[in-house]
């Protein structure tokens, strides 16, 4: 999802044929993902029985990027005329963008693992995590505990610089016949402003509870370090949700075409 504002022009050869064309903008991007794990379902649904003596993930992952972008674009054409027909040509399209990035706002989560392993007859259950998350915002109160109290929306600022770039061609063939190749989102950004690192590896294995003469747990310390995460103050690097593209167009008469796309 996106918003842009942007200009276009074009350099003609002799005979007015289109040779270049240039493009100016910005555009305000917003990049999503969000991936919930089955297995946790069906660990609440049916119990963990039917994972005896299996190591199953099942942390939810988030990814959440929205930032502003400046872009330069430039695309050409040229024709290739094949030896054996004179009416046969390929017609060959280019084109790049390069983007300079601003960083508003980000969750980046490179590990999102809690691994369960139910030991055969349900003798112990080992509980893991491997987690971390990376936090950036435009705002100077980046932390979650305070977030709410002392939010000031005069100091919204870029909370990260970063470089992207677009790649694509397409070729034209007989001019019924379309084929286009692209690579979309290449880059990253840094954030080094307002961030905030929360990162978990630890491990407990639960074999029943142990009580005190007074009736309180007396091994939990394992199961509080694992939900209770490290918390950081490092600069980190978010890739852009790099895509290839490729669309292929077909036309079998003049008013009829067909399509296909693989994304």
């Amino acid at each position: 999802m996106f918003l842009s504002s942007m200009f276009f022009f074009r350099v003609n050869k002799k005979n007015k044929e289109p040779f270049l064309n240039f493009g100016l903008g910005m555009r305000e991007k917003l990049d999503l993902n969000f991936t919930l794990n089955k297995n946790l379902f069906s660990l609440l649904y049916k119990g963990n029985k039917q994972f005896e003596d299996q190591t199953v993930n099942l942390a939810p992952a988030l990814n959440f990027l929205f930032y502003n972008e400046y872009f330069i674009a430039a695309s050409s054409q040229f024709q290739l005329n094949l030896k054996d027909s004179a009416k046969a040509s390929i017609v060959i399209k280019p084109a790049i963008r390069l983007r300079y990035l601003q960083g508003m706002t980000s969750i980046y989560m490179p590990n999102s693992n809690i691994n369960l392993y139910t030991a055969p007859d349900g003798r112990f259950i080992d509980l893991s995590s491997d987690l971390a998350v990376n936090m950036s915002s435009a705002i100077d109160t980046p932390d979650i505990q305070g977030f709410l109290d002392n939010v000031n929306l005069n100091s919204m600022k870029s909370s990260g610089k970063g470089l992207g770039m677009d790649l694509g061609v397409g070729i034209e063939y007989f001019k019924n016949l379309q084929l286009h190749v692209a690579l979309a989102d290449i880059g990253n950004i840094h954030f080094n402003r307002n961030q905030i690192n929360y990162s978990s590896n630890e491990t407990y294995r639960y074999d029943g509870i142990e009580l005190n003469e007074n009736g309180d747990p007396i091994n939990m310390a394992n199961i509080d370090s694992l939900l209770q995460p490290t918390k950081t103050y490092n600069s980190y690097k978010q890739p852009l949700p790099t895509r290839f593209i490729l669309s292929g167009l077909y036309g079998i008469h003049k008013k009829t075409k067909k399509e296909n796309r693989l994304l």
